[in-house]
């Protein structure tokens, strides 16, 4: 999550949201924002490209259960990471 919203533009609503979402403590909340389908329609493509790969991760990799491509789906997430700068 924290290397998302680093490459957020700061002055995007997305950006905003999450300043005022997230208080200090970070853990809780990422359920709420994960389950919060309007997120994707504040932030670009590129940025809602990451975020879907992001929630693929967090489902699939961090979760009780790990999938058998953790590894792809990071690799993904990487390369979608990059393009968004």
């Amino acid at each position: 999550m924290k290397q998302f919203v680093k490459v957020l533009d700061n002055k995007s609503a997305a950006f905003r949201y999450l300043q005022d979402f997230f208080p200090k403590q970070i853990s809780k909340p990422i359920k709420k924002i994960l389950e919060w389908n309007k997120f994707s329609k504040l932030v670009t493509s590129k940025e809602n490209a990451a975020w879907k790969r992001f929630i693929a991760v967090v489902r699939g990799f961090l979760g009780n259960q790990k999938v058998e491509v953790y590894v792809e789906l990071v690799e993904i997430l990487v390369k979608n990471y990059d393009k968004m700068g």
